[in-house]
């Protein structure tokens, strides 16, 4: 499966806009929609990155680093790495859109 940037993306979304500080999600189970296996594996990825952390007594968050890619997000700071880079790992352009920030405020 590829990654997809905007999936992730919209998984952080998601669980920043959840009422609850932790984010419940199953395991992947028989059956599964492909869109739900999609999601899964984009979740997995996020903690992989750094951006989601899961905490097994309940459920996943995200972490500082997560919302600074959410906050990159809404500056379009992340839409110009992504330009730049491409569909790389979500870590990587959001060090690359921390850079821009940074240049951006010198």
């Amino acid at each position: 499966m590829k990654r997809d940037t905007e999936c992730q993306l919209s998984i952080l979304k998601e669980m920043e806009e959840n009422k609850e500080f932790s984010y419940v999600v199953g395991g992947p189970v028989i059956g599964w929609k492909a869109e739900d296996e999609k999601r899964w594996y984009h979740l997995q990825l996020l903690v992989d990155e750094g951006l989601v952390t899961e905490e097994p007594s309940y459920g996943y968050r995200l972490t500082a680093m997560g919302h600074d890619a959410l906050d990159l997000h809404r500056k379009g700071l992340l839409q110009r790495a992504i330009d730049e880079l491409g569909n790389i790992g979500l870590a990587v352009l959001v060090e690359t859109a921390k850079d821009f920030f940074h240049r951006k405020i010198d």
